[in-house]
């Protein structure tokens, strides 16, 4: 999934889709809300938000028993 590849190669945390790695993703969100701040041109907020999305939907799926997509 591209939210783990960027992760590693961006911002080198492990996305492992442990209840645990969303605080990686809490890191990566504030490093972006930070560049966005000083230049919006810089990074694609749209796609970010899609992909952080996607793995966090995919990180609940995964640990609660029950969870589905919809």
């Amino acid at each position: 999934m591209k939210a783990v590849s960027r992760a590693r190669s961006r911002y080198e945390l492990n996305l492992d889709y442990s209840n645990e790695s969303i605080r990686h993703v809490e890191t990566m969100l504030t490093y972006l809300h930070e560049i966005l701040k000083s230049d919006p041109r810089v990074v694609d907020a749209n796609s970010m938000a899609f992909v952080l999305g996607a793995y966090l939907g995919e990180t609940i799926r995964k640990n609660k028993a029950g969870a589905t997509w919809e």
